[in-house]
């Protein structure tokens, strides 16, 4: 927090589960990544919800559609 550098990174999934699958099946396999489901108020396609969540190493990572987009 405070430092210039990568916030997070994001993959987009094609075919996209949906938020609430997506969510379900990380929180299952990777209980420790703080996943939660994630709705950009600045996004066009604002139906669209992703996943964050902390890699190993701390670093954020954010799952969503292909359509998820600023």
């Amino acid at each position: 927090r405070g430092a210039i550098g990568v916030d997070h990174f994001a993959i987009g999934l094609d075919p996209w589960p949906g938020a609430d699958r997506a969510l379900d099946m990380v929180q299952k396999r990777f209980p420790n990544s703080e996943a939660r489901a994630n709705q950009n108020q600045f996004s066009k396609a604002k139906q669209v919800r992703s996943v964050m969540l902390k890699d190993p190493n701390g670093i954020g990572v954010q799952l969503g559609s292909v359509m998820y987009q600023l």
